[in-house]
C-alpha cells in the first residue's frame, strides 16, 4: 500500500476476528488520524501496550502517550520483545513513522542506533554514512550539519513494501520526547566515543528517570560505552555473534554487560555457552516466525525483532 500500512502477513492463515479487524483499523488510524485514535482501537481489541481509554494524554505537538513501561517491567516478561529500528522490515528504519507504527502494534521497547551531525545533532542512523538508506554517495553524517541531513529521506527499499513513502530522519531529542515513557535501547553505533558523555547528558535531560527507561546497547567489544552508561545508572546490553565466542571476545567482555545478545543463527552449542552465563540473553535479529521459534527453543529471554508485523509482542 502506498502509505506504508501493511496487512498482517499471517492474516491469510487465520480466521477473521473482530480483534483483527480492530487492529487493522488502528493501523489505518495511525496513517490518517494519528496515534491517539489507533491506541483507543488497540485497547478495545486487547492489544498489549495500547492506551487503556480515550483519556490517554495527548500533547499539542504529537500523538497520545501510551502507558508507561519501565526496564524492570519489560525484563520481567518472557519473552520480552524490542522493535529493531522501529520495525526495519516493515517501514523506513528509525523514522518517526516506524516507531509510531511499532507502538501501535503493541511494542513497548524500541531500539535506535544514533549518529551525530557536525553541529551536534544526534539522530537515528545505523551507519556512519547515509548512503545505504538515503541514496547518497560518501555522505558521512559526522561531516555534515543537521540542516543538510534533515533534507534527506530514509528509503523504504529494504522493507516488505518498497513502494511506500520515504521518511525524514528522526532527531534523538524528538524521539526521546515522544517515546521516553517506553523502554529505549540506545546504541551510539555511528558516533565517536569521545561524544558518549554528551549523549548521556542529552538522554538525562530528555528522560529524567533515564535509568528506568533507557538501556545502553552496543556490540560486545564496545566496553567504553558499557562503563560510562553503567556509571550513569543504566542497564547495558552487549550483543555478540558466533564468531565472537570462537575468538574469545565474549569471554573477555561479557562481565561489562547486564544483558547479553547472540545472533539467532548461532549454533545451539554457542547458545548454551551464553545462556550458561546466567544473564538474560536477547536473540538478534528476528525476521520471521521461524526465527522466533528458534530463539525460544535456544533459550532466549528476549528478542529484537525486525518484522514486527509478523512477530507480535
Amino acid at each position: 500500500m502506498p502509505d506504508g500500512t501493511e496487512p498482517d502477513p499471517g492474516a491469510e492463515r487465520r480466521e477473521p476476528s473482530r480483534r483483527a479487524f480492530l487492529v487493522g483499523a488502528a493501523g489505518v488510524g495511525v496513517a490518517v488520524g494519528g496515534l491517539a485514535s489507533a491506541a483507543i482501537l488497540l485497547a478495545r481489541a486487547g492489544v498489549p501496550g495500547a492506551a487503556p481509554s480515550p483519556s490517554a494524554s495527548t500533547s499539542r505537538s504529537g500523538p497520545a502517550r501510551l502507558e508507561t513501561t519501565t526496564v524492570a517491567q519489560l525484563l520481567a516478561e518472557r519473552p520480552f520483545r524490542i522493535a529493531h529500528r522501529g520495525g526495519s522490515d516493515d517501514w523506513p528504519e528509525m523514522s518517526a513513522f516506524a516507531y509510531r507504527r511499532s507502538m501501535a502494534h503493541g511494542y513497548r521497547a524500541l531500539e535506535m542506533s544514533v549518529a551525530r551531525s557536525s553541529d551536534g545533532v544526534w539522530f537515528g542512523s545505523h551507519d556512519a554514512t547515509l548512503d545505504r538508506v538515503a541514496g547518497t554517495s560518501g555522505f558521512v553524517a559526522a561531516e555534515h550539519p543537521w540542516a543538510e541531513i534533515e533534507g534527506l529521506r530514509i528509503s523504504a527499499a529494504g522493507t516488505r513494501n518498497p513502494g511506500q513513502p520515504s521518511r525524514p530522519f528522526f532527531r534523538l531529542a524528538d524521539f526521546l520526547a515522544e517515546f521516553g515513557h517506553a523502554v529505549v535501547f540506545l546504541d551510539p553505533k555511528a558516533a565517536a566515543s569521545h561524544f558518549y558523555p554528551e549523549l548521556l547528558d542529552l538522554v538525562g535531560g530528555a528522560v529524567p528517570d533515564r535509568a528506568e527507561h533507557v538501556v545502553a546497547k552496543s556490540p560486545g567489544a564496545n566496553t567504553a560505552w558499557a562503563r560510562l552508561a553503567s556509571a550513569a545508572g543504566l542497564r547495558t546490553w552487549g550483543f555478540y555473534y558466533g564468531a565472537d565466542i570462537d575468538s574469545g571476545l565474549l569471554q573477555s567482555t561479557a562481565a561489562h554487560w547486564d544483558l547479553l545478545g547472540l545472533d539467532v543463527t548461532a549454533a545451539p552449542a554457542m547458545w548454551a555457552t551464553v545462556v550458561a552465563m546466567q544473564k538474560p540473553v536477547i536473540a538478534h535479529v528476528l525476521h520471521t516466525v521461524e526465527d522466533n521459534r528458534q530463539a525460544l527453543m535456544l533459550g532466549a529471554a528476549g528478542e529484537i525483532v525486525a518484522d514486527v508485523l509478523a512477530i507480535r509482542p
